[in-house]
């Protein structure tokens, strides 16, 4: 075990885990849906390390503040290189927090959600 790891198994709570993480790493390599959880922790100001597959989905600016990789070394090396660079971390944990701040928020969600039930007829 390294002292540096911590595995929780299930938590009630990840906001204080994704707040003290130094690096948030999603080693997607099969799945589908929302890339909900790295949104989440975007939002929370985390610096990211992703598969593309992780990323599928994303915006083009969201996918600019997370560090994509899909090999096992060059994953590794990133996580390293963030793990060693605080201040590149600190600036791609902000940049990526106000990108979901600025496009996901329901202050910025809910201006398009009503424009799109009015297409519809709905609103």
């Amino acid at each position: 075990a390294l002292p540096e790891v911590t595995i929780t198994g299930a938590v009630d709570d990840v906001q204080p885990y994704l707040h003290s993480a130094a690096v948030y790493v999603a080693p997607l390599r099969m799945g589908s849906g929302t890339r909900l959880k790295l949104l989440e922790a975007m939002a929370s100001g985390c610096a990211i390390v992703a598969t593309s597959l992780a990323a599928s989905g994303l915006s083009d600016d969201v996918r600019r503040a997370l560090h994509i990789a899909d090999d096992a070394d060059a994953f590794a090396d990133a996580i390293i290189r963030l793990l060693n660079q605080p201040e590149q971390r600190a600036a791609l944990g902000a940049q990526a927090s106000n990108i979901v701040r600025r496009d996901y928020d329901w202050a910025a969600i809910t201006p398009r959600l009503l424009q799109a039930l009015k297409d519809f007829g709905l609103g």
